[in-house]
Formats: C-alpha cells, sequence, structure tokens
C-alpha cells in the first residue's frame, strides 16, 4: 500500500486519458481488440499494475482503476459507496463499445464483479472476468471492519500483510492509509449489505493463491454460482500479494481471456 501515499508514477503516454481521473491509462493501441480494466486490492491504486504492459497482449488497452483518495487523487475525499463508484465507471467504461476484459484482485474481484453485473444488464460487451484472491461475495464475512477502533483496524492491516513497516511508523502515513481502508471496507461493506445474485453471460476465471491465509479455496470455487458462460479456477503459487511477483502463470490466464474477446 506504500504507493497509495506518493506521487503519481505515471507519465507520459499514460497520462493521456484527458478522460477522467478514476481509469488511469496504461496502455491505449489505435486499434484494440479489447479493453483490459484492472482493479486493485484494497488500499491499492492504479501503480499495482503499472508493469502490466510489459506481460499483457498488444491487442488490448489497458487501464487501472484510481479511487480518490491514492497518489494524484490523495487529497480528494475517499468514497464509502459500491453503488457511487460503480456509478461513476459505467458511463465512462460504456463510452466505447470495444469489449471489456475485468481483472480483479481481492477487494478489486469484488468492484470488478459489480461493475461487470452492471454493465451487463445494459448490454454492454463484457468478455471475460478475472476474480483473484477473494471468496465469492455471498460466502464472505459480515464483519463491519470499517467499525473498528483505529487499534483493532491496525491489528487487521497487519494480518493481511502488504503494508511496510516503515509505513506503519510513521503516524501521517498510518492517519492516511487508515481513511483509504476504512472507505474500502465502508464499499465492500454497502455491497455485500444489498447483494443480489447476478449471473454473467461471460466466463469467470478464478484465481487462487497457494499459500493465501486469508482466503479457501471452497470460497474461491463459489464464484462459479455467478456465471452462466463457463468457471475455471487456477492456482499460482505464492501468497495473497503475489501478483506483486508478476507471475507468468497469472499472464497467462489474463491473456487467454483476451484472445477469446
Amino acid at each position: 500500500m506504500r504507493e497509495l501515499l506518493r506521487e503519481s508514477e505515471f507519465t507520459g503516454a499514460e497520462q493521456e486519458a484527458g478522460e477522467s481521473p478514476w481509469l488511469k491509462v496504461l496502455r491505449k493501441q489505435s486499434q484494440p481488440a479489447c479493453r483490459l480494466i484492472c482493479f486493485a486490492h484494497i488500499g491499492g491504486s492504479a501503480s499495482v499494475f503499472r508493469r502490466w504492459p510489459e506481460f499483457v497482449n498488444d491487442n488490448a488497452d489497458i487501464y487501472a482503476l484510481q479511487l480518490p483518495g491514492r497518489e494524484e487523487r490523495r487529497d480528494e475525499p475517499v468514497y464509502s459507496s459500491m453503488q457511487a463508484v460503480v456509478g461513476e465507471l459505467i458511463p465512462l467504461v460504456m463510452q466505447d463499445s470495444t469489449p471489456v476484459v475485468l481483472f480483479g484482485h481481492s477487494f478489486g474481484s469484488v468492484l470488478a464483479f459489480s461493475l461487470a453485473s452492471r454493465l451487463t444488464e445494459r448490454g454492454a460487451a463484457v468478455a471475460g472476468l478475472v476474480v483473484s484472491a477473494k471468496t465469492a461475495p455471498h460466502l464472505n464475512q459480515r464483519k463491519k471492519r470499517s467499525e473498528l477502533s483505529d487499534k483493532q483496524l491496525l491489528a487487521d492491516i497487519r494480518n493481511m500483510g502488504g503494508t511496510p513497516e516503515s509505513i506503519m511508523g510513521d503516524p501521517l502515513m498510518v492517519k492516511q492509509v487508515m481513511r483509504v481502508m476504512r472507505g474500502d471496507f465502508s464499499i465492500l461493506e454497502s455491497y455485500e449489505e444489498s447483494l443480489h445474485l447476478t449471473s454473467l453471460k461471460c466466463p469467470i476465471m478464478a484465481i487462487e493463491a497457494e499459500y493465501d491465509h486469508l482466503i479457501s479455496g471452497k470460497g474461491i470455487d463459489a464464484w462459479c454460482e455467478y456465471t452462466q458462460a463457463g468457471f475455471n479456477k487456477k492456482i499460482i503459487a505464492g501468497g495473497h500479494f503475489y501478483i506483486n511477483d508478476h507471475p507468468q502463470e497469472l499472464f497467462d490466464v489474463v491473456n487467454s481471456l483476451i484472445e477469446q474477446a
């Protein structure tokens, strides 16, 4: 989560969205076969995906969600509602008819699924969904992390991993992390409370990290209930934040969906 506290690392063509701060452009082609839209883990930012153009098929545009509170948006009020976030994204995605493939890691899986559901309802071309390191929404615990005390929330953040102790030891950085994390947990909790099962018309590929102590294989398998078009699961070596290591197996999964788009 160190990336949400620093200045944006994106420059040049990556900044040419000229469109909206919500979707950071990582790569834009003249005639893409599809658009890959990426959603980071809880507390994460678009920078999680900054190297993905090196590994993803050249025939796809690549975007990453940049929620308020991160990087160049760090001074903006954070969002606390899934409906509000998805409401910002729908018109941005639907202004282009190019098919989309959505990738979400952990918390980002639920964001990606929620967007896929709403796009499907509106007749948009959703070619595939990849959900990574996340239990299916209807099995998630209803623990109200957004309402925990600072001490309890910090303990949870440490248990999840992914946040360097150099950040956890700095009071100003911790304050910013807590602000963003509470907002993200509120987004997740607001969605779960109003959850209705939506069956997608695109395939779902689920990724399970072999040594993920936060997620069970059963919880990941349950994503099969959310699609009419086929479900597969891939087990990849690593822990909950395996994506930071850019494993080839991950990009094989993403690229296979792009090729089918």
